[in-house]
């Protein structure tokens, strides 16, 4: 995998995550 890819896919991987985070947060 080049690196180019790699920043993609962990920069994919933390807007999905901060995304869960903040419809955990929200009430209901």
């Amino acid at each position: 995998m080049s690196a180019l890819s790699q920043g993609v896919v962990i920069a994919a991987f933390l807007a999905f995550c901060h995304i869960g985070a903040c419809f955990m947060l929200m009430p209901g």
